[in-house]
């Protein structure tokens, strides 16, 4: 016959062992869960998820586009090499390779940014098309190699987006106030000619009074003109002793004062920055 202490002793044995065979086999089935099946092959899917235009030059459009690659598989993806180019109006401009990618996760993703420009040059010949259009048809489009190992072939991308062609405002002298030897304040009259707002965001100008350049300066921190419409934007000379004596002694050396703006204006735009060449003339007695 087994004493009480001795049947406690054994109830708790066979349940301790009880608990390690649970635990054992709750082990065994998350480690089968964990385990992943076979990879099936699956191609990766590519899409254009950014096409914008940033700036606006009398020489050049910069662009930015985003292309974004996702492995669907449970497995690991490598990416060779990105062929890429961009057209305007169905026109080739060109196209690159870029082949500097990391390798993928299982049901990894991967974001490529890819900066490009447009020279004026190269979109010269096509003028009249696109002025009769009024705007720029630009494609982004290339293919995506995967790695070899699994056999599939090149996965072609593309976006179209077509882009107002920022028309140069109309800007003239509306008047001056003051004299060149004390405050001299120049109003540049700027008419918006496009079919969206432009926000003056900066000016660099100039004064060149008889062929000498003084800088002038833009008082207001920003100007917005709606479309069609019309800003008063007034520029003020800086002012010195040395500067006060240069132009006393220029304007003595001539009877007929001849003065000319220049510089150069940033105006944001929904489209991006775009910067317009600034040069006007005018003439006193």
């Amino acid at each position: 016959m087994i004493s009480w202490p001795e049947r406690v002793i054994k109830e708790h044995m066979m349940s301790r062992r009880y608990v390690i065979v649970v635990a054992a086999l709750m082990l065994l089935v998350l480690a089968g869960c964990a385990t992943p099946g076979p990879v099936v092959p699956q191609p990766p899917t590519v899409r254009v998820t950014q096409l914008d235009s940033l700036l606006f030059t009398p020489d050049v459009i910069k662009f930015r586009a985003k292309l974004v690659i996702d492995n669907g598989m449970n497995g690991g993806l490598n990416i060779q090499k990105i062929d890429y180019g961009a057209d305007v109006n169905d026109k080739e401009i060109f196209t690159e390779t870029f082949a500097q990618l990391h390798p993928m996760k299982a049901h990894g993703q991967q974001t490529v940014t890819f900066p490009f420009q447009i020279a004026m040059n190269d979109i010269e010949n096509q003028a009249v098309r696109i002025l009769a259009e009024g705007a720029l048809r630009v494609s982004f489009r290339g293919e995506v190699y995967p790695a070899g190992e699994l056999g599939f072939g090149p996965i072609p991308f593309r976006l179209t987006k077509t882009i107002p062609l920022p028309k140069i405002p109309s800007v003239s002298i509306e008047g001056t106030e003051g004299s060149p030897l004390r405050t001299f304040t120049v109003f540049l009259k700027i008419k918006n000619t496009n079919e969206f707002p432009l926000n003056i965001k900066s000016m660099t100008s100039y004064l060149e009074l008889n062929g000498v350049k003084y800088n002038l300066l833009r008082t207001q921190a920003s100007t917005e003109i709606e479309p069609g419409g019309t800003e008063t934007v007034p520029l003020t000379m800086e002012q010195s002793s040395a500067k006060t004596l240069s132009m006393a002694l220029n304007i003595a050396q001539s009877s007929l004062i001849q003065f000319n703006i220049g510089g150069e204006i940033s105006c944001q735009t929904p489209y991006g920055l775009f910067y317009i060449p600034l040069k006007l003339h005018s003439e006193t007695k």
